[in-house]
């Protein structure tokens, strides 16, 4: 193939200055393309975090306490996981009014995942169905805790985001008891 898409007819009638010409264009046409391309990624990539940052701007204003986005999802139950369970501590206690989470089942051969969750051991909801695809779920927790734990059941998933909405308890409410 000729640089700039010139004919094999066209070609033989260039001198060699001029196929050097062309060489040169094609040269220079490839290094704009890749200009541009990078220009896109760079204002694609601003985007992205500008998105990112109004989401946590909304979240925060929301009373989202934590949030939980691995680079590196791990699968979380089935037979052979050392993996049956996300705990993700809220490092104090909160009054947790909902956990917002986004889980998929893209894993394996069955997909039949469904999840549990906790807070502080204790079960908030039971068989949570995970979809294949992967979708948002809210579990309405209502309670003080420190934990929030997510349970697979009959098969594994993917917790992929997660995020714990509520209010810390002030300095004045440290009189708490936890019993299990």
């Amino acid at each position: 193939m000729h640089p700039l898409g010139i004919s094999d007819e066209e070609w033989n009638q260039l001198t060699p200055e001029q196929k050097l010409e062309a060489h040169k264009q094609e040269e220079a046409n490839r290094l704009e393309r890749m200009r541009l391309r990078q220009e896109e990624e760079k204002r694609r990539q601003q985007e992205q975090k500008r998105r990112e940052k109004l989401e946590l701007e909304q979240d925060l204003a929301a009373g989202m306490l934590m949030q939980y986005h691995p680079e590196v999802v791990r699968v979380i139950g089935g037979k052979d996981n050392d993996f049956q369970e996300l705990i993700l501590s809220l490092q104090r206690p909160a009054y947790v009014d909902k956990v917002v989470f986004h889980a998929d089942d893209l894993i394996g051969k069955h997909h039949e995942g469904k999840l549990a969750v906790y807070a502080d051991g204790v079960l908030i909801k039971d068989r949570i169905d995970i979809k294949k695809r992967g979708k948002w779920h809210q579990v309405l927790v209502a309670r003080l805790a420190r934990n929030i734990s997510f349970r697979a059941v009959d098969d594994e998933v993917h917790v992929n985001r997660v995020k714990v909405y509520g209010s810390w308890v002030s300095q004045g409410d440290r009189q708490y008891y936890y019993f299990r």
